[in-house]
């Protein structure tokens, strides 16, 4: 088994590396590795520019994508072997038609198709950037909703699997594929947020309710209080005036 001590660091392995793809370089010398490093690099950015340019022609071009697939394979999309010639057959035969007879309208018509699908591509590729947009923004609010949850990294990565993934409740939504208990989780979510409302409802009216019997209390217990004499208040019923009770004796009297 190999040792720490005969494991390659990383440095080793990018020169075995360059070595391999330029066996006339001199790895012991810095300047030709960095030279050839910002070479590699410089050959992938035309690399990837030039896919990105292949990628315009195969999306602008209806014949392109098919007809490079299949002379690159071999093959159609069904299995069977591809022939240019039968494929234009197949695919475009009122194309074949009209340059036989000689339409005079063929390339016109086929310059309007082109345009339309340069114009439609133009509007998806305007689509897909505003749908960029809207996932950085989802993205975004989805992690203040975790971070306010409490949820970890996992946990968030499994919801979004459960919601976008492959098999996922919306892709399986969108192929009218939900099953009961699909259906019970939407069900248990729907009458959650209900409960919530209602919890959220009943607690401002017992809030409301509660405060109108303190207020009655409070007035209740106002209500109660002796009466101070001086003040021009009238004597409680249920308690007698000493004055009234001496005046009302001397009239017996006299």
């Amino acid at each position: 088994m190999a040792t720490e001590n005969t494991k390659k660091t990383g440095r080793e392995k990018l020169l075995e590396r360059l070595r391999g793809r330029n066996p006339e370089l001199n790895t012991e010398d810095d300047e030709a590795v960095s030279g050839q490093i910002s070479s590699d690099y410089d050959q992938m950015d035309q690399r990837e520019q030039e896919r990105e340019k292949f990628k315009e022609m195969l999306s602008s071009n209806p014949y392109a994508a098919p007809i490079i697939t299949g002379l690159a394979t071999g093959k159609n999309d069904d299995g069977t072997d591809f022939d240019l010639a039968e494929w234009f057959i197949d695919n475009e035969p009122d194309m074949l038609i009209d340059m036989i007879e000689g339409n005079p309208k063929t390339k016109e018509r086929y310059t309007k198709m082109r345009d339309e699908r340069k114009k439609k591509a133009e509007e998806d590729a305007a689509f897909d950037a505003e749908a960029d947009q809207r996932l950085q923004a989802m993205d975004a609010e989805l992690d203040a909703a975790a971070a306010e949850a409490g949820y970890k990294p996992e946990d968030t990565r499994d919801l979004m699997e459960w919601l976008f993934g492959k098999d996922g409740l919306i892709a399986r939504a969108k192929n009218f594929d939900l099953k009961k208990d699909d259906f019970l989780q939407i069900i248990r979510i729907k009458d959650r947020d209900k409960d919530i409302e209602k919890a959220t409802n009943d607690g401002y009216v017992r809030g409301k309710n509660e405060k109108i019997d303190v207020t009655q209390h409070k007035r209740g217990q106002r209500n109660k209080l002796p009466v101070i004499g001086g003040g021009g208040g009238q004597p409680s019923s249920q308690e007698k005036d000493p004055m009234l009770e001496n005046l009302s004796r001397m009239k017996d009297i006299y």
